[in-house]
Parts: C-alpha cells; structure tokens; sequence
C-alpha cells in the first residue's frame, strides 16, 4: 500500500494520486491548515508528514518496522519533523486505523507476523533478565548455563523461521497490492465509487488540486 513515491530526478516525496481517492486519507490532506514552512497549508506540507508518520510506523517495507511499539511512533515522529499532538488527531487516528485495515485485507498472514514479532521481541526480554542465581521458593536455581545455551540454539531456528515467514508475508503483498484499485471507496464525506470509474472520469478538481501540489523533502 504505497502511500508515497519518489519524484523523478529531484527524489521529493509525493502522494500517490490514489491516496485522495480514500475518505480516512483525503480529508488529511484537504483539512491541511498549514505549519512552519506552509502557512495556508498550499503545499500540504503537514498531511503529508502526517501520512509518512503512518507509513513509517505501519508498512511492511517501513524501514522502522521491526522496532518495538512506543520507540517506532517516536522515530517516526523523529523523520517527518512533527510533534506527538500532531498525529493525535481524530483524522489522523482514522487514517492511521484504515491504512493498517488495508495491510490486513491484502496480506491477512501480515497480522500473524507482527503477533511472532512481538513474542519474538518478548524473548530479548527473557536473555536480558536471565538471573543465574536466582532461585524459587524451593531454593532451586531458576536458570542455568545449560538451558540459556539451549534457548540460544533455538532462537536460531526460530530467526530462520520468521525469516522465511517474512518472505511469504512479502509475496503476499506483493500479489495482492491491486486491492487498493479494485476495492469500493467512499464513506461519510459522499457517494461511494471506484478507483475504475476515477480514472476514467478524471477526479473532482479540489481533489485533483490537494495531489498536485509543489512537493518538498518529508
């Protein structure tokens, strides 16, 4: 689900055209008042950021992905240059809960992988707190040198399995990516269409003016 692409040449970030085609996206970007660098927000230098904090903090290709929830929204707070009360809005919330619903309608295993990841972060926890003289109520050594070398090997086999689970996640979305095209759009804001009908007819002009904006570095 490609929110952005690079420009040709000057390598500005853009919006994907079909990002103004979903509600939860496009309202972002048509209720942009503005900030530091945009100030009527002709640019929709804001939304944009707020859309990359999404991306950065949800996509399967974020390069941020694989960090622990809390230090992945503040290193993309970190990229995009915007402050926490900046995505914690009522639309960038909406925005933020569809964009995850999509990943999840185009790659259903995508929500089984992040579950492995989370457990998979969990067992850090475990070699970190690993205590070797730490006993229970019965005076018995909680852990041993045995046992931790064991959970290494293991963990091993296990890095191996995620990996190979990674790429049948990625091979999914990439099958399924035309889901974004075919998939009904609308919502409260109007009548529902297509992303096939759009194309054909053209989008409707403020639509056309909040994609076509002058682009700088997000």
């Amino acid at each position: 689900m490609r929110l952005f692409k690079l420009a040709e040449g000057t390598y500005e970030v853009e919006l994907e055209p079909w990002v103004m085609l979903v509600p939860e996206f496009g309202v972002v970007v048509r209720k942009d008042k503005g900030m530091d660098g945009d100030y009527r927000g002709d640019k929709k230098l804001k939304s944009r950021k707020q859309l990359a904090y999404i991306y950065f903090c949800l996509d399967f290709m974020s390069p941020i992905i694989q960090m622990e929830d809390g230090e992945r929204e503040e290193e993309a707070l970190r990229y995009v240059g915007l402050q926490q009360e900046d995505v914690e809005t009522e639309l960038v919330e909406a925005a933020y809960k569809h964009y995850q619903h999509l990943q999840y309608i185009s790659a259903p295993s995508l929500k089984t992988l992040e579950s492995i990841r989370k457990g998979r972060q969990k067992l850090n926890k475990y070699f970190e707190d690993v205590d070797f003289e730490s006993t229970d109520r019965q005076g018995r050594v909680k852990y041993t040198a045995k046992e931790y070398i064991e959970n290494i090997t293991r963990m091993k086999q296990m890095d191996d399995a995620i990996r190979e689970y990674e790429k049948q996640v990625m091979a999914e979305l990439k099958q399924n990516t035309t889901v974004r095209g075919k998939a009904t759009l609308g919502g409260k804001e109007g009548k529902r269409r297509t992303a096939e009908a759009w194309s054909e007819g053209g989008p409707p002009q403020d639509d056309l003016d909040a994609v076509n904006v002058e682009t700088e570095e997000v």
